[in-house]
């Protein structure tokens, strides 16, 4: 995806020139979405997304609260129906 660099462990993104810096349960969301972009299939729910961040015995937090400080929202993940794709989903912007 031209425009899009990271850092091995998705700290650090760098969006066409605009730097994102990622706590670690917000990397384990950024990290997805990149995964799954290069398999093919980019749109993934916010029940996946959370479940990536949560372990087995924690509460799920939000999406919107794990990115409450640092949103990439409308920018580096886009809503899947702003790309034509299926509602309620989310995906890495272009």
């Amino acid at each position: 995806m031209n425009g899009f660099a990271h850092s091995p462990n998705f700290a650090f993104v760098n969006w066409h020139d605009r730097l994102f810096t990622f706590t670690p349960m917000q990397r384990a969301v950024v990290r997805a979405l990149w995964a799954a972009r290069l398999y093919g299939t980019p749109f993934l729910d916010q029940a996946t997304l959370v479940a990536e961040v949560a372990d087995n015995n924690s509460d799920r937090p939000r999406m919107r609260d794990l990115f409450k400080r640092n949103s990439p929202f409308g920018t580096l993940i886009a809503k899947s129906r702003d790309m034509r794709g299926p509602q309620g989903r989310k995906l890495l912007a272009e």
